[in-house]
């Protein structure tokens, strides 16, 4: 029996799925990806199914080549956008309904540097409470997300810093120190 070949993209798509799947069950916890980026993001994430957003033009071939449909922030299944940028984007995303509180968003952040702030993060994959400085967002970010998330409804956040992601999924509870 001939065994098939899996080609290079599809061993980056896999190992950078098992990373974002171990990240969602452990928030906080820093995981590897494949390769540094949202490209490995977009490629293990991403088909003809999906709509998103990305407010880097850059992505727009990438995501097009998945076949995902782009779509308007407030219309979009995952939103890729900057650090810098979150703050803007958090009111705009589809948090769900009553009945489907898993349309809720996927928002992905590109940080360009690491921080020096400390968030305390607890709730469902935390034993008691966990405390990072690794991501820098701005506070006012953290503010609208509590605004923004009435579990279960609300969105789900992945950070990525180079090879670096951490996912902090609606169900973690977030205290700015």
């Amino acid at each position: 029996m001939a065994t098939l070949e899996r080609s290079e993209s599809e061993i980056i798509a896999n190992a950078t799925f098992e990373a974002l799947l171990h990240a969602m069950a452990r928030p906080g916890k820093i995981y590897k990806l494949a390769a540094p980026g949202v490209g490995s993001i977009i490629l293990s994430l991403l088909d003809r199914e999906c709509t998103a957003f990305a407010s880097d033009m850059a992505l727009h071939g990438d995501i097009r080549a998945t076949g995902a449909e782009l779509v308007p922030v407030d219309k979009a299944q995952f939103v890729f956008c900057d650090v810098d940028e979150v703050a803007q984007i958090i009111p705009r995303l589809n948090e769900g309904s009553d009945y489907y509180p898993d349309d809720g968003a996927t928002l992905i952040v590109t940080a360009s540097s690491k921080g020096d702030q400390t968030i305390t993060l607890s709730g469902p994959g935390i034993k008691g409470s966990l405390q990072i400085t690794d991501f820098e967002i701005c506070g006012q970010a953290w503010q609208q997300r509590a605004d923004h998330i009435r579990y279960p409804m609300g969105f789900d956040m992945v950070i990525v810093h180079g090879n670096d992601v951490v996912a902090l999924p609606r169900s973690t509870e977030i205290e700015v120190n």
